[in-house]
């Protein structure tokens, strides 16, 4: 039986703990302690700026997390929905610093036509302990975001 390579793309606010989650399966995967992917903590506060994939070992060599800047609470800031269809459908290549404001387009050389690592699935990380406290914006953000992955068919979990 062929096994086919779970592309999983996280999502979620700036700072709630995205690329730990990473570091945390990639951990698992690895039976040692990992730090690929810069946490806040290492990076001295500041998010993911540009797209950056992981791949699991042993048991989960079929799983790629791909770790993207996190969602912000001012419009234009963080993560733009724009490019969400284009991660989806592969089209855009690792390393690809992201821009709050525009979205990828064609001409940049972070664009490729075919699609590669398309996203199976999509996993949100949320702070539990702030969800009551979200506020309209990043409620906003979150359902523009289901609402994209809903049309495209991806599955999403919850972290």
């Amino acid at each position: 039986m062929e096994r086919v390579m779970a592309n999983l793309l996280v999502l979620g606010p700036a700072g709630v703990g995205k690329s730990s989650f990473i570091n945390s399966v990639l951990s698992i995967s690895s039976g040692i302690l990992k730090s690929n992917a810069y946490t806040a903590s290492h990076a001295t506060g500041t998010v993911t700026t540009r797209l950056s994939s992981f791949r699991g070992k042993g048991g989960l060599d079929n799983v790629q997390l791909h770790d993207i800047p996190g969602l912000l609470e001012r419009v234009n800031y963080g993560f733009n929905l724009g490019n969400l269809i284009h991660l989806i459908d592969g089209h855009v290549k690792v390393g690809y610093k992201f821009n709050p404001k525009e979205s990828i387009t064609e001409s940049d050389p972070y664009f490729r036509n075919e699609s590669i690592d398309r996203i199976n699935c999509a996993v949100f990380v949320m702070d539990a302990t702030g969800l009551d406290n979200l506020s309209n914006l990043y409620k906003t953000k979150i359902q523009d975001i289901q609402q994209v992955l809903i049309e495209k068919g991806i599955i999403e979990c919850q972290y």
